[in-house]
């Protein structure tokens, strides 16, 4: 799977390590071109194996975007609650 990822950021034209690419920045259309070059270029199995490596990051990442989410909030909200005990 590493060296999948590794093609798919290679395809998308960086030369960084799949760990450190940005995939928060890869946008619907650069997907689906993605899908396309990725079925043109290996055998259907190898394709579904790359596509399916690129949607388990992007899901991760998305479980990640969310528990960021919801630790800022709950850090806002302590910060007021700290702001409220300080001021009686």
């Amino acid at each position: 799977m590493a060296k999948l990822l590794q093609s798919i950021v290679t395809m998308l034209g960086s030369s960084m390590p799949a760990e450190l690419f940005p995939w928060s920045r890869l946008d619907y259309a650069a997907t689906i071109q993605l899908r396309q070059t990725l079925v043109s270029r290996y055998a259907p199995a190898t394709a579904n194996l790359a596509l399916c490596a690129l949607r388990g990051v992007l899901r991760d990442f998305g479980k990640i975007e969310k528990l960021l989410a919801v630790t800022r909030s709950d850090q806002t909200a302590r910060g007021r609650n700290e702001t409220n005990f300080s001021s009686e």
